[in-house]
């Protein structure tokens, strides 16, 4: 007798998840109720909530592995689900923070940059204070 193929069990909606085996109620609910196992794995267990469930889209594993590809996530076909949701989820969170970090260097180069015109804008108009004074002085000297 062999091992248990927990990965094939889930991939045919014959397991919770890996070595997690469906509890009685959530086989009603896929068996008695014909809940699609999706909806049951994110623990829709009534037709009602079923219904209302419905409006949210949960993404097959092919509409994953599509978007997996377009990020640049490297799998093989037997990737769990989860397992690829995971992967997309941490990519698409590493792309955010990049982003944001990428925001606050710009974001800081810019105020540098202001506060450099700033500076010399100040320096500019304190030469051109002084150059008044000078220029008055030398006028008052004429008179």
């Amino acid at each position: 007798m062999g091992t248990v193929n927990w990965g094939k069990l889930y991939e045919q909606g014959r397991c919770k998840a890996i070595g997690i085996p469906w509890s009685q109620e959530e086989r009603e609910a896929i068996y008695l109720l014909k809940i699609p196992v999706e909806y049951v794995r994110e623990g829709v267990l009534t037709l009602k909530a079923f219904e209302a469930a419905k409006e949210i889209k949960i993404e097959t594993k092919k509409e994953l592995m599509v978007e997996a590809k377009a990020l640049g996530i490297k799998f093989t076909p037997e990737v769990m689900i989860d397992t690829l949701k995971a992967e997309i989820e941490a990519k698409k969170e590493a792309i955010r923070t990049e982003k944001a970090e990428k925001a606050k260097v710009k974001a800081k180069e810019k105020a540098e940059a202001k506060a450099e015109k700033d500076k010399e804008a100040a320096k500019v108009k304190s030469e051109k204070a002084k150059a008044k004074k000078v220029v008055k002085k030398v006028v008052k000297k004429k008179k």
